[in-house]
């Protein structure tokens, strides 16, 4: 609705963000309201009034709000479902009934906001446990809580039919950052847990999230005054939990129980935690202002306990102490966004703040017929769609990895963004110096321009020609090898290809495989780059690949085989001989030389059977891996040998495999140990 009355996506978002953090203002609020109904002495409008004046103030939910992420949306329908559930909690009848289900329909929208969520059910679940324990009358409890069960699934179902159709969309982010990973535990998932945890239970009053993106970096969520009075309040509500016959134990009992089973996201997620605090964590909230307003409030009754015997305003210092410190947190985080976050040098990089200078710098001087390509870290960056009036004109590189030559005879501008930026030698080798060099206030360089007038695009050569044809739609004409390929370590290589003729699609994709005599991968790319929809005939790309070499990949030479292929045909562009015959979906190029790797890996690959069979004069068999147990004859067994030399050897041991039965041998192989 925002989009179509403003017109403008990337405004109408923000925009909507900035309301959804004005309604989760009030929705805190009025929860909290909700929560702290029975404290005494109109103690919870107080905290209600305090928390919402915390939250309005804090720049946790002030730069999510701002920013216009979906997370956003979690901590209000979070609000709206426990208010709920307090009201059917005290009403009757039929009302009770409607308040469960009003209830049960929040929380099943609530899993269309963000990830984090799914941490909301395991909170709901332990808070519903307690109050069957904790209250009477658990028959009629138990079938309240069965219809906010029936109707959440009932909501939640489109979504949960389409995880069962993909499940790769439920569990692969989950996998990929999740604590017990190992790309993320790196062999200590329990150390890796720990910290998880440490980060994680900081962010409230210690240090905050590291990501200038969100946060001044390290900044708690609540600075040190409120982080006082968190703790404080903290302490009050155990206090309060463990005294017996008190009428708000359920309101402590599920605060206690938010802050712990909220974080979980960020527990298990722990891949990067502490620069991933802002939006896994946003489940906390609203709870999270709930602490410090009561700490809050009672530490300004107890300041006005004490100065009641000799003053008579004691409840007008209470409550002005309330307010300041209210308005002091405003101040602060007015200084934290404007005097510091926002002017940041890190913020500046973060944020894109180098494509925002340069959309103006070509909205003032790129010619209205010049050909223009971009290179950003996103393609068709958002920034750029806001801000740059030519804007459907310009060409995309994504990422700092592809270049393009047009053939025609139009002035050509290429602007290289900070985050995009290709290394300084290869603008050279391809583009020479650059026309002018923009820097950001700390000397850092923000953008490039490159101008060349009509015709003086430089002429791309590879240093190793090649010559092959993918398709009759693109040429291969060479490559260069950047850095010496070595095992273990990077290969570095730019593939350079003609465009012939129009593209089809525009998903094209470019694969690079390093592949040896016998037909093995030793280490390989796909990339996307540059991306068809924008290639011209004639047209050249330069395309740079960079993937890892596999440990203990054997010195000598390789092939590297590249080509192209299309996600939504599932098909290779063919390779054509010079009669347009098909002879295969792939280049060969090369030979590509591979050193030795410098030292064993650590740690080494895992081995299916160990044997650490030592030879009197030669290398130690660790073990082998084999692709099956049964063959038949005439298949092929793919044997894996690991070797390790304890010396030096100026000998060529020979190695024989043979299989044996009842005293008659079949030789399969003889000759080195490595190939």
């Amino acid at each position: 609705g925002m989009i179509r009355l403003i017109g403008h996506p990337l405004i109408a978002v923000r925009l909507t963000s900035a309301f959804i953090g004005i309604l989760s203002v009030a929705l805190t609020y009025r929860t909290a309201r909700e929560l702290f109904a029975v404290e005494p002495g109109g103690c919870g409008e107080q905290i209600a009034l305090t928390a919402a004046a915390i939250q309005a103030a804090n720049l946790w939910a002030v730069v999510v709000n701002r920013l216009g992420f979906r997370a956003g949306v979690q901590p209000p329908l979070q609000a709206l479902t426990v208010l709920l559930i307090y009201r059917a909690l005290r009403a009757h009848g039929r009302r009770a009934w409607i308040a469960w289900a009003a209830a049960g329909a929040w929380c099943g929208l609530s899993a269309y906001t963000y990830l984090a969520i799914r941490a909301f059910p395991v909170l709901l679940a332990l808070f519903f446990a307690w109050l069957l324990i904790s209250r009477p009358a658990r028959r009629t409890l138990a079938a309240c809580m069965a219809l906010f069960a029936g109707v959440a699934a009932l909501v939640f179902a489109p979504l949960g039919a389409f995880y069962l159709r993909n499940p790769e969309f439920f569990v692969t982010r989950m996998g990929q950052v999740s604590v017990f990973a190992k790309e993320v535990g790196r062999g200590d998932p329990w150390g890796a847990l720990w910290n998880a945890v440490r980060v994680s239970f900081n962010v409230f009053a210690v240090r905050g999230d590291m990501n200038w993106r969100f946060n001044v970096a390290g900044a708690p969520a609540l600075w040190l005054p409120l982080g006082l009075c968190f703790y404080a309040g903290l302490g009050i509500g155990l206090w309060r939990l463990y005294r017996p016959g008190r009428r708000e134990r359920d309101t402590y009992a599920l605060l206690l129980l938010w802050l712990p089973v909220m974080l979980l996201p960020s527990i298990l997620g722990g891949d990067h935690v502490e620069l991933s605090l802002t939006l896994r964590a946003i489940g906390v909230m609203p709870a999270l202002f709930c602490w410090p307003a009561l700490g809050l409030v009672e530490g300004a009754h107890a300041l006005q306990r004490l100065v009641s015997g000799v003053w008579d305003r004691g409840r007008a210092l209470s409550a002005g102490a309330t307010a300041l410190t209210c308005l002091a947190t405003g101040v602060f985080t007015w200084v934290q966004c404007f005097a510091v976050w926002g002017p940041s040098v890190p913020g500046y990089y973060v944020s894109g703040g180098y494509l925002v200078e340069a959309a103006r710098y070509l909205n003032a001087y790129l010619p209205p017929d010049a050909d223009l390509y971009v290179s950003a870290e996103h393609y068709r960056h958002p920034t750029m769609a806001l801000l740059l009036r030519r804007y459907a004109d310009a060409r995309w590189f994504v990422g700092a990895d592809a270049l393009a030559f047009p053939p025609g005879e139009r002035e050509t501008w290429y602007v290289f963004t900070h985050e995009a930026m290709p290394p300084q030698e290869t603008l050279d080798h391809l583009l020479g110096q650059p026309y002018e060099v923009h820097r950001a206030s700390d000397g850092g360089v923000a953008y490039l321009v490159y101008r060349f007038a009509p015709g003086q695009v430089p002429a791309p050569m590879p240093r190793v020609p090649a010559r092959a044809d993918l398709g009759n739609l693109l040429r291969l004409l060479g490559y260069d090898l950047n850095v010496p390929a070595r095992a273990g370590g990077e290969l570095d290589a730019t593939l350079y290809f003609e465009v012939q003729r129009a593209a089809d699609r525009d998903d094209w994709t470019f694969f690079a495989h390093l592949v040896d005599e016998l037909g093995f991968r030793w280490g390989g790319e796909t990339f996307f780059t540059y991306p068809s929809s924008q290639w011209q005939v004639g047209e050249v790309l330069a395309l740079r690949t960079t993937f890892s070499i596999y440990d203990g990949a054997p010195p000598g030479g390789y092939t590297l085989d590249v080509g192209a292929f299309s996600p939504s045909l599932d098909a290779r562009l063919p390779l054509l001989n010079d009669r347009g015959q098909m002879s295969g979906t792939a280049a060969h190029l090369g030979p590509i030389d591979v050193a030795l790797a410098p030292g064993l890996p650590d740690p080494l690959p895992p081995i299916q059977q160990r044997l650490d069979a030592a030879f009197a004069a030669g290398p130690t068999l660790l073990g082998y891996d084999r692709d099956r147990a049964d063959l038949r004859p005439g298949e092929t067994l793919a044997l894996s040998l690991y070797w390790q030399l304890d010396r030096p050897t100026h000998d060529d041991p020979t190695v024989s495999l043979w299989i044996e039965r009842d005293g008659r041998r079949v030789e399969l192989y003889r000759g080195a140990p490595v190939h």
